[in-house]
């Protein structure tokens, strides 16, 4: 047993990394990712929490909740030409914008797109179903 330096919990050794004997491993996560977001986008702790207060805790693309499942893993969105940070969204909205290297006008083409197919379809159906009445 040994007491984490952070949580100050008494914890089983099983519970500490090898190589970091001070730290549990739920703070030893924590302190990473806390580490890692202020190195990568340089937020604070309160920032990045004002950010999660922003979107109310849900992607603010598709609106789905956060939680801890790899589709609504969080992703901080920012512009890679000026690293500024434009919200938090789950990563596969992340990923779909990523897709398209950040470009509006190619996610309004792929909106159209995909209401015109829509419409063929719909409309296909119709048509099938007025030849099985009509035909």
């Amino acid at each position: 047993m040994r007491q984490c330096s952070c949580c100050k919990k008494n914890k089983p050794d099983k519970d500490f990394y090898k190589g970091n004997p001070y730290h549990c491993k739920k703070c030893n996560i924590s302190y990473v990712n806390r580490s890692r977001i202020k190195r990568d986008y340089g937020l604070s702790p309160t920032e990045y929490a004002a950010l999660f207060v922003k979107g109310n805790n849900r992607c603010e693309i598709c609106g789905d909740e956060f939680n801890n499942s790899a589709k609504h893993k969080l992703s901080i969105d920012h512009c890679h030409a000026t690293g500024e940070i434009r919200g938090i969204l789950c990563g596969n909205c992340n990923r779909a914008i990523g897709m398209v290297a950040d470009n509006p006008t190619l996610l309004r083409r792929a909106a159209e797109y995909l209401t015109d197919a829509e419409r063929i379809i719909k409309a296909k159906a119709f048509d099938e179903a007025w030849q099985e009445l009509y035909g």
